[in-house]
């Protein structure tokens, strides 16, 4: 069952910033929205939930849509008695206006109006292999259409995002560079 290796490093529950409220939303019905403005580099949101593991995933043990993959085979989520977390709304956009700091805390890309959605790309934390792929209906100039689980692995995304995935992300892509740049 889900455990807390490390409790000073995650909360059990997520903090929101109070300008953040759920509500309807263009992009995917529902959504988190700024009520006052937001200015790019403030956080927005830090991720809590109990620790899962890959298996622990794969038994259903976590609530889908309170996943976040925060490592390698490493999971923030709720349980499915744990109530839904206004973050749960946050919707996906091809060219969102925030991204991570860390594993777990995500803040403005640039700034955010009143009444806008907050949006990330799930290809800063997504990686699993059995992730379902999706039709992306985010209607941005730079819209990918389909998410994978490859999708941090574009070079188009690597340059946008650089340094602003999940960690175990960032290692992966530098690992590649550093391939990369020994093949040649």
């Amino acid at each position: 069952m889900a455990r807390r290796l490390d409790t000073q490093s995650y909360e059990l529950e997520s903090w929101i910033d109070p300008r953040l409220e759920v509500g309807a939303s263009d992009i995917h019905g529902v959504g988190l929205l700024a009520r006052a403005t937001i200015q790019a580099g403030e956080v927005v949101v830090v991720w809590g939930g109990y620790l899962f593991t890959t298996p622990e995933i794969e038994q259903g043990l976590a609530r889908l849509d309170s996943i976040a993959e925060i490592g390698e085979g490493l999971y923030l989520a709720g349980t499915h008695a744990d109530p839904k977390s206004p973050n749960d709304y946050i919707n996906h956009s091809c060219d969102p206006n925030c991204w991570l700091v860390d594993e777990v805390t995500i803040a403005a890309r640039r700034d955010i109006a009143p009444g806008e959605d907050v949006t990330i790309d799930y290809a800063l934390f997504s990686s699993r292999l059995d992730w379902n792929i999706e039709c992306c209906e985010c209607g941005s100039n730079v819209c990918r259409g389909i998410l994978t689980t490859d999708d941090w692995k574009k070079q188009d995304l690597q340059s946008r995002y650089a340094g602003h995935f999940s960690p175990y992300l960032n290692l992966r892509i530098k690992r590649l560079e550093l391939h990369d740049s020994d093949s040649v």
